[in-house]
């Protein structure tokens, strides 16, 4: 029943699923090094998720870059973001220039 009411709100179970990863986010922040700078990145990294059904390739290349961001900073990185925007795209797309971004977004935080 819930799940029902959920699917004809995908906005509201979005803004309830990216509030959960800002707070996730802010409490791993918190227990490490450069806890200003991971919150800020953290919370500035999560919001584009709420585009991850319209626009996946744009989403994957901002939480990418945000996550490379948090690597240089030497903030501790919590990859749900970055995994929840590699999923969107592989579910909204199969064409090749989506698996070349996903391969590259996985190849870019790896190193």
């Amino acid at each position: 029943m819930i799940w029902s009411w959920f699917r004809r709100r995908p906005l509201v179970a979005d803004l309830g699923f990216v509030a959960l990863l800002v707070a996730l986010t802010v409490a791993a922040a918190g227990r490490h090094h450069h806890t200003t700078a991971g919150v800020v990145l953290g919370v500035v990294e999560t919001p584009p998720l709420l585009w991850r059904r319209s626009r996946p390739l744009f989403v994957l290349a901002v939480v990418t870059a945000l996550s490379l961001a948090m690597i240089a900073a030497g903030v501790w990185l919590l990859p749900f973001q970055l995994a929840v925007a590699l999923y969107a795209l592989a579910s909204a797309s199969g064409d090749a220039r989506a698996r070349l971004a996903g391969t590259a977004a996985i190849g870019a935080t790896a190193v």
